[in-house]
C-alpha cells in the first residue's frame, strides 16, 4: 500500500465509524434525495 492509499484509507475509516454511530433507520431512505437531505441536516447539526 502506498502512502497515498494509506491517507485515503485513514479518511474512510472515520467516515464509516460515523455512519455506524448515526441513530438512523437506513431502510427508511427511499431515494438518494432523502438520504442527501438527512445527511445535510446532520452536517448542519455537527457544524453548528
Amino acid at each position: 500500500m502506498t502512502g497515498i492509499e494509506r491517507t485515503q484509507m485513514s479518511g474512510v475509516q472515520p467516515a464509516l465509524e460515523l455512519f455506524k454511530a448515526m441513530p438512523m433507520n437506513w431502510e427508511e431512505f427511499d431515494s438518494e434525495v432523502s438520504l442527501r437531505e438527512t445527511l445535510f441536516n446532520i452536517e448542519n447539526k455537527i457544524l453548528g
